[in-house]
């Protein structure tokens, strides 16, 4: 649901928080946060019960009563931290049933897997680059080389296209990213895993995945940012440095974010930095759920298989009692047709027996010609009589074998139980 700033500021003076809270299908906690990030005001702590007694607080003036950005409240958004906050329990739970920890960060940069190695290199080498340039006073740094690491939001980004498992991050979150990383690795190397970089497209960019009997698994290492208001002095200072400025600015916070996908996850499981419990810490957690991966993937595509599996055996119930239905309801036109055809028939014999009185008197020449002309009308008309063809389908279905492709109506309607799905008929049944 989306709102503006100067709207929501109006609401939250007319309506309790928690009933304003339901109109936009979130938390009460949700919404607050959400004022208090947009420099909303809000009713102080006992404003509506004193309001039933007509002494309620004023409203103040909103702080920058110009600054009207559109506020979008996404109630799938709040349904996602809930998830994330249970998330983050759980974790709490199992790092609490097993407090000893096999696996433990670096405590220098030393003796690394090549890949987490690549990346320090990498860093380094921009690192030192960076530097060389503030100390001849270069603020921007559009003059380093271009293979150096991309910069958005004040981190840099790491890709596999420079052999790089793909982290993104400031360079002090990004070596301490390396320490949590490395030995994660050699534990995986260990254990027999693959590390791949493999093309994802026809633009021909790579992508990283750690491979384990024919199971991929992608991982991605990222840095959180906050955006913090600027003064107006600050945006003066960064215009005259160059650097763009809006009200805002995106900085690092340091929380490192460990996610890993698969073919059938479309959310990454995230581990990250919390209040009480780092990354460091979880280390054999992020190691296990590796290591579970591999089986969980194969039995999540038998699942699947499985799934449908069972999709396909009810498809075809549901076309075979479908069939049987159709075909019921058409017989009642074929016995019409057939009925009018044996009428039809009927009257062709009669006039058959009126050629013959007429021909009595004919010679036998005449005769002759007549008698083969009704022979010849009498053997087509017999074939053509529905009731032999309908007794004699009744005695083949009786005694042959069933068609699985034709004659629906004799057939007994099917149940959810074990069947194969049948093929649409070549003829017309009667």
């Amino acid at each position: 649901m989306k709102t503006t700033r100067l709207e929501l500021f109006e609401q939250v003076w007319v309506t309790p928080m928690t009933k304003l809270a339901k109109n936009f299908g979130c938390s009460d906690v949700g919404l607050r946060k959400a004022c208090i990030k947009f420099e909303i005001p809000l009713p102080p702590q006992g404003h509506w019960q004193k309001l039933l007694y007509g002494k309620g607080f004023a409203k103040p003036e909103i702080p920058r009563p110009k600054y009207n950005p559109e506020i979008e409240i996404n109630p799938v958004a709040v349904k996602v931290a809930r998830e994330a906050h249970q998330r983050d329990k759980t974790i709490e739970e199992a790092l609490e049933k097993s407090p000893e920890q096999k696996l433990k960060p670096l405590k220098d940069l030393t003796k690394l897997h090549p890949l987490t190695k690549t990346i320090y290199d990498l860093a380094t080498r921009y690192q030192q680059a960076i530097e060389k340039h503030r100390k001849n006073g270069i603020s921007r740094y559009r003059s380093l080389d271009d293979d150096m690491p991309y910069e958005g939001k004040g981190r840099f980004h790491y890709r596999p296209s420079d052999g790089c498992i793909p982290i993104c991050a400031s360079f002090s979150t990004m070596f301490r990213s390396l320490k949590i990383l490395d030995p994660i690795l050699k534990a995986l190397a260990d254990e027999g895993y693959i590390f791949l970089f493999e093309e994802k497209d026809r633009y021909r960019q790579k992508e990283f995945a750690i491979e384990k009997d024919g199971e991929k698994i992608y991982i991605n290492i990222r840095e959180g940012y906050s955006k913090t208001s600027l003064s107006i002095k600050s945006q003066k200072i960064l215009e005259k440095l160059d650097v763009y400025s809006g009200d805002y600015r995106n900085y690092p916070n340091g929380i490192i974010y460990f996610e890993i996908k698969h073919e059938f996850k479309y959310y990454p499981e995230i581990f990250k930095d919390q209040k009480r419990i780092k990354l460091e810490q979880q280390m054999d957690l992020v190691l296990n759920y590796l290591l579970e991966a591999p089986g969980d993937i194969k039995a999540e595509r038998e699942r699947r298989h499985r799934e449908q599996v069972e999709y396909e055996r009810k498809k075809a119930i549901r076309i075979h009692n479908e069939n049987i239905v159709t075909s019921q309801h058409a017989q009642l036109d074929k016995a019409l047709q057939e009925s009018k055809l044996i009428q039809e028939l009927r009257e062709l014999e009669n006039y058959l027996i009126s050629i013959e009185a007429a021909t009595n008197d004919f010679s036998d020449q005449e005769k002759r010609y007549a008698e083969h002309w009704l022979n010849i009308v009498r053997h087509f008309a017999e074939e053509k009589h529905p009731l032999k063809k309908r007794v004699n389908l009744f005695k083949k279905l009786a005694t042959e074998p069933e068609d699985p492709y034709k004659y629906y109506w004799a057939k007994e309607e099917k149940s959810y139980v074990g069947i194969t799905e049948d093929e649409d008929a070549d003829e017309k049944d009667y």
